[in-house]
């Protein structure tokens, strides 16, 4: 905790607590609005949170939408999302950041940011999705054989907020975390407490305070209760260490009503944190999936949500991708074309090194010239493994798959060795939801009304979303929308025109 003994004292109009993609989009926009003073606080090193390895967004009516000739419905995807949560989020919410969308769109234009409509994205029609088809920036050389990392939207955004807060002489102090929010008789906020890893301790006196701390992905106790999740087992996540909810948990002892529908965006069955090849490789629908039993448990071509919904009820919450030496050559002879600016043609260059490699050093994938040694390998019972792939080729054979009905052309035999196990795990990147806020991203009091001064914007806010999400790049474009928002309201708070 702060020591109170020795504290440096500083005014602010409007504080911001994380330097993500929320947050430092609500520095910018509040400061564009009015807000003379604007502080941000962020506990990491750097700035940029999770936003800075996100690939793309999501945008309706944008600029880049109409130039192209695209015809897109604010209204019909504001249908569409709350469909998807079945209405059970909060409509104004939705309604707020969707509209925002477009417009963000060309406020990022506007500082030298030129989107492309992206492939990679859900196959709408008309196309939803922002991206670039080339690392931007200082990282325009690193490849692309991720479909994730610096140089893609959200890093490109987070750098173009961190050179419009040296313009507008933003104060962005990093390895600072805020660690509570001070109010007063009436619970309106009045100010923050601060502590830094240099040793210094901030009193901050301010009207106005968003809460853009981010998720909880990092946070084992959190992680274990809500998703039943061991963050230290056999699944894979590239949630941020420091990620742990200190803006729910601050949010909360401040009066906010804290809504705990959380919800994960988790993905699966998955092979990181290992060889490219080999993890788009296990997840391909050619691959026949078992659990630990030796079982098949669903339909192959079903990857996504839904998959990650049926490996968690599995034994041990893991899959293995079972392939044949003839699967193996044709992969590596025919890359998937699926996402071609991702490169993924060349990433399997190195297929069979990296699976051999893994079968003999990483031991996360499994090489047998019998399916008996094979099943011994993964700890299932031989007999169980042998029938599940007769059954499977059985159905390979006459084109139709009885138990699943897998769409035929995906449909190969398991017969030449030797056999490969891949192992599938599952993974996550970020929670949502949390602090309860209205359309202006005001903060609700455990009382029914608003906390005066305080906003929550990105991951940390809630009642937007739920597993069910209704685009590719929901998340990312909520951390923007909603700070913007969130930025705003905030300055027009402190000079008194909300």
């Amino acid at each position: 905790m702060v020591d109170r003994k020795i504290m440096e004292n500083l005014q602010a109009d409007v504080v911001i607590v994380g330097g993500g993609g929320s947050g430092m989009v609500a520095a910018v926009s509040a400061a564009e609005n009015g807000a003379g003073n604007v502080i941000v606080l962020e506990k990491a090193a750097h700035t940029g949170g999770n936003a800075f390895l996100a690939v793309a967004m999501f945008a309706v009516e944008s600029p880049v939408q109409k130039r192209l000739g695209f015809k897109t419905s604010r209204e019909q995807f504001f249908k569409e999302a709350m469909a998807a949560a079945k209405w059970t989020i909060n409509p104004e919410v939705v309604r707020a950041y969707v509209n925002k969308s477009g417009e963000l769109v060309g406020w990022f234009e506007s500082k030298g940011i030129k989107f492309g409509i992206g492939r990679g994205l859900k196959a709408d029609n008309p196309p939803l999705g922002h991206e670039f088809s080339e690392r931007q920036g200082r990282y325009a050389a690193t490849p692309m054989r991720v479909a994730q990392g610096p140089g893609m939207v959200g890093s490109t955004v987070i750098e173009t907020m961190l050179k419009d807060c040296d313009k507008l002489g933003i104060k962005v102090l990093t390895k600072t975390k805020a660690e509570k929010l001070l109010t007063d008789t009436r619970g309106s906020i009045k100010g923050v407490l601060a502590s830094s890893s240099k040793g210094k301790n901030y009193k901050i006196s301010t009207k106005s305070v968003v809460i853009a701390a981010g998720d909880f992905g990092g946070n084992a106790a959190m992680m274990s209760k809500y998703f039943g999740l061991d963050i230290h087992g056999d699944v894979f996540h590239h949630a941020i260490a420091g990620q742990t909810g200190d803006g729910i948990v601050m949010a909360g002892d401040a009066g906010a009503l804290i809504d705990k529908r959380y919800s994960i965006h988790w993905f699966g069955p998955c092979h990181h944190k290992w060889a490219g090849s080999v993890h788009y490789t296990m997840q391909r629908p050619d691959m026949l999936w078992v659990n630990k039993n030796g079982e098949r448990f669903m339909d192959e071509f079903s990857n996504g949500m839904q998959s990650v919904y049926a490996l968690n009820v599995q034994p041990g919450k893991v899959s293995y991708s079972l392939l044949d030496s003839n699967t193996l050559r044709d992969i590596k002879e025919s890359p998937p074309p699926e996402r071609p600016s991702f490169d993924q043609h060349h990433m399997f260059d190195t297929l069979y090194d990296d699976i051999e490699n893994e079968a003999s050093e990483e031991k996360k994938a499994w090489k047998a010239d019998t399916l008996e040694e094979l099943a011994m390998l993964l700890g299932a019972k031989p007999a169980v493994l042998k029938a599940t792939v007769a059954r499977y080729n059985a159905f390979c054979d006459k084109g139709h798959d009885d138990d699943f009905i897998k769409d035929p052309k995906y449909l190969k035999p398991i017969r030449k060795p030797p056999y490969y196990a891949i192992l599938g795990v599952i993974g996550y990147g970020y929670t949502s939801g949390g602090i309860k806020i209205n359309e202006r991203m005001e903060v609700i009091s455990k009382k029914g009304g608003i906390i005066s001064g305080l906003y929550a914007a990105g991951n940390n806010a809630g009642d937007w979303t739920t597993q069910n999400y209704a685009q590719g790049g929901t998340s990312l474009t909520f951390a923007f929308c909603s700070g913007y928002i969130a930025g705003e309201s905030a300055a027009k708070y402190v000079l008194g025109k909300s």
